[in-house]
């Protein structure tokens, strides 16, 4: 052996030397952690031959100075948070900048920073998006080390801290809340105490604050300032108004806005004739009228409309603790129900009202009157509990089965009887089932329905236009019935005031007073009613009907046509209840060929319903007009729409048996057409045996079960192709 390789030797036996010390000096270092370091330059020795086979061997000073492996960069998590947009952004900012001065003081040499944040979310709700993530970096191996200003930026709901806490602990993770005093490489009875004791006084501290917020509220309430949310149609101000170094400052009175008073005061007055809230809806988007700050969606909806009505700040009266805050302790967030009724508070603000008393107890009747269920069962004592919400569908009331009068019931992709499918909930109360087992497929049942609908709309166009010149001669006449109503109310009015009297003066006489004082409380209750509906007819009497014009026809079809081909659940739901006289019944149809079962839907539209409600009034009032009696009742039409996909030789059958009898063949009659050859040969048989049976349709009505009934199974139509069945 030559002196240079033993050399060579002697220094890999050195660089050896030196690892194993090293290895000795951190027993504890995972092989994970050691990585290349990409700075440091790997310098190697020219090869040397042992036995023909070549060696390399690192050089003995880049081992000395440069190791090949070294411990990775630890992974810190800085964590910021603050609760509500009332505060200042800038505090995540100042709280992540403590976080980095404290990181500093440790000294642990080059580190990842990892920022998480929440944003005006409070620290009692359990799922946030910043802590969620903070959760799985720890669950995952993401970080070694998690810094937070305060405990109570991580959580102040304590189980949730403590949780997060021991998590971490197990996961090898550091965790520092450096104003708490917290640091889980002390001593663990020293940083478990102080965990519970921090992590319960931050939860106990938003307990507190609440109460404070409550009594300052009901301070507020009682010097008549405002309270809550601002509502749509008013505006705020200040009792010190801004300078040129302040901001206004509160407290605050709200004022109502006259800009937007003639816009509510449509909508009531729509309400109050009847008309939808959808209608309603669109006429506030179209009017361009706010909603609150704090809305989710810049659009009026269905439920927006009716909260608008039913608030009475409207007509000059605001209500206080109408909904009370229940704190649901396993999700950190409270939830609102209704308070009782003792523990809600009024008062009278007449300069807020943007319409009178009347009108809003007429929209208000309005509502009420469709609503047949005032007190309904809710939660598990309702009959809809644990039932499939996708049921509920825009033909949920309407749509019902024509043999034993139970509900078509959405079930998947398809309708099928609630009583053939025996529903709890649904089912007839005498155990018998439906033989009509019918399945039409839902998106066809829809798709035919809204066609056949606005068909026969857009087909009454100009009976639209030949009411609506009834409805301007009308105008132009005025209205003697409401004259002869308010008579006549008037006079029903003064004997309700005579009885009134009488039975006040039987109480002072001591006359049987409990039952008196029982006669007494319902004439006056009657009179209230009588009352109201005096108020109407004058305010009615008073308000102009507005000139229909053909614009107006237009945009009323137009407005229909959208709803029904739009989102059929949501949308055409109002307007079928509106339009449908009665109900939808499904009505089972025979083909004459094959004997298969097939539904038809038969209904009564009535197309006077799609009118503005002031204009139905309007026609309401002129009942015994006789010159309106036959347009009225020609609104009504019966219609007939097949909920099924009819195959195109059914649907071709009589017009290629009149081509071919007029003298065409069979190819030209089918080019005329639009059909392949082989399904107009068989559209033609199809028409010859129709006309040899003397059938004009090839579907039957069916009222009592066949005896072998055909295919029972679920309809599924299959895409448009130029085939026979």
């Amino acid at each position: 052996m030559n002196a240079t390789v033993l050399k060579h030797l002697l220094a890999s036996s050195f660089v050896f030397l030196l690892l194993a010390l090293v290895g000795r000096a951190e027993p504890h270092a995972p092989a994970a952690d050691l990585i290349p370091v990409d700075d440091v330059e790997h310098t190697y020795v020219p090869t040397i031959k042992d036995s023909g086979n070549p060696v390399e061997t690192p050089h003995l000073y880049a081992c000395a100075i440069a190791p090949a492996l070294t411990r990775r960069r630890r992974r810190v998590v800085l964590y910021a948070r603050y609760s509500t947009d009332q505060q200042s952004p800038r505090s995540i900012d100042d709280q992540i900048a403590k976080c980095r001065e404290f990181l500093d003081t440790l000294a642990l040499g080059e580190v990842e920073v990892i920022i998480v944040t929440d944003a005006a979310i409070s620290g009692e709700h359990t799922r946030r998006p910043g802590i969620d993530r903070v959760w799985e970096l720890i669950e995952s191996g993401g970080c070694d080390m998690l810094i937070a200003e305060d405990l109570s930026r991580l959580y102040r709901h304590s189980t949730r801290a403590m949780q997060l806490i021991e998590s971490a602990v197990d996961a090898d993770v550091r965790v520092v809340a450096i104003n708490s005093n917290i640091d889980t490489d002390e001593d663990e009875s020293r940083w478990r105490m102080g965990s519970h004791f921090a992590s319960m006084k931050a939860e106990t501290d938003n307990t507190e604050t609440r109460k404070r917020i409550v009594r300052a509220m009901e301070g507020l309430w009682r010097d008549g300032y405002a309270v809550g949310a601002l509502k749509p149609g008013y505006i705020r101000i200040p009792t010190t108004p801004a300078t040129d170094r302040e901001p206004a400052k509160g407290p605050f009175r709200d004022q109502k806005d006259t800009r937007w008073t003639p816009v509510i005061n449509r909508a009531y007055e729509m309400c109050a004739h009847h008309d939808m809230p959808w209608v309603i809806a669109s006429y506030l988007n179209d009017a361009g009228f706010p909603k609150s700050r704090r809305a989710r969606l810049e659009e009026w909806t269905e439920t927006n409309v009716i909260r608008l009505i039913r608030d009475p700040i409207n007509r000059g009266e605001e209500s206080y603790r109408v909904l009370r805050n229940v704190k649901k302790y396993s999700i950190g967030r409270s939830v609102q129900i209704p308070s009782p009724a003792n523990q809600i508070l009024y008062r009278q603000m007449p300069h807020l009202a943007h319409v009178s008393p009347t009108l809003w107890r007429a929209a208000n009747q309005a509502i009420d009157q469709r609503n047949v269920n005032a007190n309904p069962s809710r939660g598990k004592s309702s009959p809809l509990h644990h039932s499939n919400r996708d049921s509920r569908t825009a033909l949920s009331e309407l749509f019902v089965c024509d043999i034993c009068k139970a509900k078509m019931y959405r079930r998947s992709t398809n309708y099928k009887c609630a009583d053939s499918l025996r529903l709890k909930t649904l089912h007839r109360a005498n155990g018998s089932r439906c033989w009509n087992r019918c399945t039409p497929q839902r998106d066809t049942v829809h798709r035919n329905l809204a066609r056949s609908i606005v068909e026969t709309l857009v087909s009454q166009a100009g009976y639209f236009e030949a009411l609506c010149a009834e409805v301007v001669r009308l105008v132009e006449q005025g209205a003697p019935e409401v004259g002869r109503r308010l008579k006549a109310l008037q006079g029903k009015d003064a004997e309700l005031k005579r009885k009134r009297d009488n039975l006040t003066k039987a109480i002072e006489d001591g006359n049987d007073i409990p039952q008196l004082v029982v006669q007494l409380r319902d004439r006056e209750l009657e009179r209230q009613r009588v009352q109201t509906e005096i108020e109407e007819l004058v305010a009615r009497s008073r308000s102009k009907v507005p000139v229909p014009t053909t614009d107006d026809i237009r945009k009323i079809l137009d407005d229909a046509r959208a709803n029904l081909l739009g989102d059929f659940d949501s949308e055409a739901a109002p307007l079928l209840k509106r339009l449908i006289d009665g109900k939808i019944h499904a009505v089972p149809y025979s083909r004459f060929d094959s004997g298969s079962l097939h539904l038809r839907a038969h209904f009564t539209l009535n197309t006077v319903r799609l009118l503005p409600q002031g204009w139905q009034q309007l026609l309401d009032d002129r009942a015994s007009d006789e010159s309106l009696t036959s347009v009225v009742t020609s609104a009504a039409m019966p219609v007939v729409v097949d909920l099924f996909k009819v195959p195109k030789r059914i649907q071709y059958a009589k017009s290629m048996f009149e081509l071919v009898h007029g003298g065409l063949t069979l190819a030209d009659a089918s080019r005329r057409l639009g059909l392949p050859e082989t399904t107009g040969n068989k559209a033609y048989r199809t028409g010859k045996a129709m006309a040899e049976q003397g059938l004009d349709d090839a579907y039957t009505r069916v009222t009592d079960m066949p005896d072998r009934p055909g295919r029972w199974r679920p309809h599924t139509d299959k895409p448009d192709a130029f085939e026979a069945a």
